[in-house]
């Protein structure tokens, strides 16, 4: 190869090299007080490994991506690409319920929250003296809206502290949890039995939303900055795990 063919690889490689380290990115893993006594806390925040403690309810993850279909009511984000679940505004991809398909009731469920900061390298820590505020809902009586009495998780978090960053992006992944309730609504019998069987598997949408600067978020309606997700969880809880087995 010539000097000036070697000379021109060597600038594309250091051009290549720049631009990957400009648009690095930053994960935080973050957690809600009270989850340590599920998963090994410390190697979450060290590593981002979700490991389950015995306490823990370990399941295979099923989720039907959303929108949630009409009658449910819609909402809209005017500025969704400021602060964004998941890696896309686009797509239902912010969410993980970690033990989703066997919820317990009176026990946690635990819902993993990916946020996504673009451009973090222009954002100033002064945007962030507020907080953002993730909010999830469950339809548990299948009436095809969210009340108010179905909020489970209300969170504020503030990350100021990370900002302003030479980061291109800032990935916030924040393991949160609800208690699931013990609503007689919650298990639905079998149609057209006589044993009062409950159905094995329940279908139940979840609406997700992520804010800033707006703690009290409806369900439904207009918001500035953030964005909604929904999602369809299919799930056995253990009544049903037991009812089964004795059948």
């Amino acid at each position: 190869m010539s000097k000036k063919g070697l000379s021109l690889l060597l600038f594309l490689l250091c051009l290549l090299l720049s631009t990957s380290t400009l648009y690095a990115g930053k994960t935080l893993y973050l957690a809600q007080d009270g989850v340590g006594t599920d998963i090994n806390l410390n190697k979450y925040l060290s590593t981002g490994t979700i490991e389950l403690t015995s306490s823990g309810l370990a399941g295979t993850l099923s989720v039907q991506p959303g929108p949630a279909p009409l009658p449910y009511p819609s909402a809209k984000i005017w500025e969704k690409a400021i602060e964004q679940l998941g890696s896309t505004g686009n797509t239902c991809d912010g969410i993980q319920f970690v033990n989703g398909n066997l919820w317990v009731v009176n026990k946690k469920s635990l819902v993993l929250w990916k946020i996504r900061i673009p451009q973090a390298s222009l954002r100033l820590a002064s945007e962030f003296d507020r907080d953002l505020t993730m909010s999830l809902w469950v339809d548990w009586n299948q009436d095809k809206k969210w009340g108010k009495n179905e909020r489970m998780i209300g969170l504020p978090i503030n990350i100021h502290q990370y900002f302003p960053t030479s980061q291109d992006y800032v990935e916030v992944q924040y393991l949160s949890y609800f208690w699931v309730p013990s609503d007689a609504s919650f298990y639905r019998t079998a149609q057209g039995g006589s044993s009062g069987v409950a159905n094995a598997s329940k279908r139940l949408w979840v609406r997700c939303a992520l804010s800033y600067d707006d703690p009290d978020l409806s369900p439904e309606g207009e918001y500035l900055f953030g964005e909604v997700e929904d999602y369809e969880v299919a799930y056995y809880n253990q009544k049903d795990k037991d009812l089964k087995a004795q059948q």
